[in-house]
């Protein structure tokens, strides 16, 4: 007999509230016991994610974001909390972020860095064009060195949301 899958555990009231009333002061942000979507959403970009009503969405569709109703009114800070950590498992920095930087592989700095500049930017998706995503999954999978994988993941995000998937 298999044993039952337990619940995905959320962090605590506690812990929470603690996580994000750090996160409102470091961010000039009010804490509040409740957040609508929209104040939900000010934080997140006050944190430097990239986060908007959209990415709720998408996250709920995807199934990020367990216990949490994706026609909630209000979100308590155990929701916020969560939010956080699936931007986080996702890398949804904003681009050029001075708040999640140290955070960022050298390629995706790079990256930012080199979209700021037209004539890069166009050059970079002149050769994207040229791969497919069946080619970059597979370059991920036998590349050996972290910082060419970076690329390779960077480049695969890309062409997937050229594809409207991402």
């Amino acid at each position: 007999m298999s044993k039952p899958v337990p619940a995905i555990q959320r962090p605590s009231k506690e812990k929470s509230a603690a996580f994000v009333r750090l996160l409102c002061e470091q961010n000039d942000q009010h804490m509040r016991d409740e957040f609508t979507p929209a104040e939900v959403v000010e934080l997140m970009t006050a944190c430097e994610y990239d986060c908007d009503a959209d990415t709720i969405a998408e996250f709920h569709r995807k199934g990020y974001l367990p216990g949490i109703h994706p026609d909630q009114r209000t979100w308590n800070a155990q929701d916020v909390f969560q939010l956080v950590k699936a931007l986080e498992q996702r890398r949804r920095w904003l681009p050029n972020s001075s708040k999640h930087r140290h955070k960022k592989p050298r390629a995706l700095v790079d990256w930012e860095s080199d979209m700021d500049r037209p004539d890069a930017r166009e050059a970079y998706f002149a050769e994207l064009a040229n791969y497919t995503i069946e080619d970059l999954l597979l370059w991920l999978t036998l590349e050996a060195n972290r910082d060419i994988r970076e690329a390779f993941w960077i480049a695969a995000r890309e062409k997937l949301k050229q594809a409207g998937v991402f």
